[in-house]
């Protein structure tokens, strides 16, 4: 959602996309159905990223209403972008993480081909977190350029969520239970324990 939640978006799989505009109260359906599993927000709602699963990314510029296929295809998982739309990441499972600074025109691949799970940017774009089967976190702290290997668990880290400013993380494992957290912008990882 936006950062007011009057412009919001939700994706179903072997669906449509469903857009609001008035804080989620009613929703209208917007593109083909395919098999939708990820949608990110600009912090307005102006730009927005969708992926599916084995098939293309698909961005729109106008909150929503139109949307616009990106010559990709992959097994996407997920896709976070930054506060702007300017800077946007999107994993593929068994694939790698590409990332795009003009608003999801062009994009290029990084890192190296692992089974991604998940991911999240900071405000700004600047930090970067992906999570993937086998239990290591990937980092970047220059808005996805490089990325960084960070051992966390040994099970399946389904997803992850970092602060606007980035210093502050969580990611969950769905084999062993435990969420993992930063204080340290990704650097370490601790298991938490209620």
């Amino acid at each position: 959602i936006s950062s007011t939640g009057q412009y919001q978006s939700a994706v179903v799989y072997s669906g449509q996309i469903y857009t609001s505009s008035d804080y989620g109260v009613n929703w209208t359906p917007r593109g083909s159905i395919r098999a939708w599993v990820s949608i990110s927000l600009s912090s307005t709602g102006q730009y927005q990223t969708a992926t599916v699963l084995n098939g293309q990314l698909y961005i729109s510029s106008d909150f929503g209403q139109n949307w616009t296929a990106r010559p990709l295809t992959g097994n996407w998982r997920a896709v976070s972008i930054s506060s702007t739309g300017q800077y946007q990441t999107a994993v593929i499972y068994s694939g790698r993480i590409w990332i795009s600074s003009d608003f999801g025109m062009n994009w290029v691949g990084k890192a190296d081909v692992l089974y991604y799970s998940g991911i999240s940017l900071s405000s700004t774009g600047q930090y970067q977190t992906a999570t993937l089967d086998g239990g290591q976190l990937y980092i970047s702290s220059d808005f996805g350029q490089n990325w960084t290997a960070k051992a966390s668990s040994v099970g399946y880290l389904l997803s992850v969520s970092i602060s606007s400013t980035g210093q502050y993380q969580i990611a969950n494992d769905v084999t062993t239970g435990p969420l993992y957290f930063s204080r340290d912008y990704g650097f370490t990882w601790s298991p938490y324990a209620s």
